[in-house]
């Protein structure tokens, strides 16, 4: 199941199917509280602050927390490919 899915599942009004996703996918975040939170941090990564940002270090970040995923040709393939 896609976390696509198991949020419309979960967004169903239904206590039971709710309890269930949350127990295999844990809670979903509200949508616009993360909207909220990209908002701010895009505002906040100006051309200056990109500018002085540290590649290496976002290199190692992103192998530690992202890599499962694919972003730049690199990491794991998951799902259809």
């Amino acid at each position: 199941m896609t976390p696509f899915t198991a949020r419309q599942m979960a967004d169903m009004k239904n206590d039971e199917v709710k309890s269930r996703v949350d127990k295999v996918w844990g809670q979903f975040a509200d949508v616009r509280e993360k909207k909220a939170l990209i908002d701010k941090v895009q505002k906040m990564l100006t051309p200056d602050v990109l500018a002085k940002a540290d590649l290496s270090a976002g290199r190692v970040v992103f192998n530690k927390t992202c890599a499962q995923c694919t972003l730049y040709g690199e990491g794991h393939k998951m799902g259809r490919t």
